[in-house]
């Protein structure tokens, strides 16, 4: 698995993007994320599966990160 530093991440690089159920069915929305070079990446090896990964998609609360 790889996860990203979100700290170099740009905000021009998240987009957001609707979620629909069926063609016309709009229910919600994501955000997607551009890769880039300057992004820095971590490759999570050798985890079994007694080993739990958190990852933090996104905080509503103000003056934390947001992804």
């Amino acid at each position: 698995m790889a996860t990203m530093d979100n700290q170099t991440m740009k905000p021009t690089e998240v987009h957001p993007t609707d979620i629909f159920r069926q063609r016309h069915d709009w229910i919600g929305q994501t955000v997607s994320v551009n890769y880039s070079p300057s992004q820095k990446w971590y490759y999570l090896d050798k985890q079994t599966p007694e080993e739990v990964t958190l990852i933090k998609i996104w905080d509503s609360e103000e003056g934390v990160a947001k992804s």
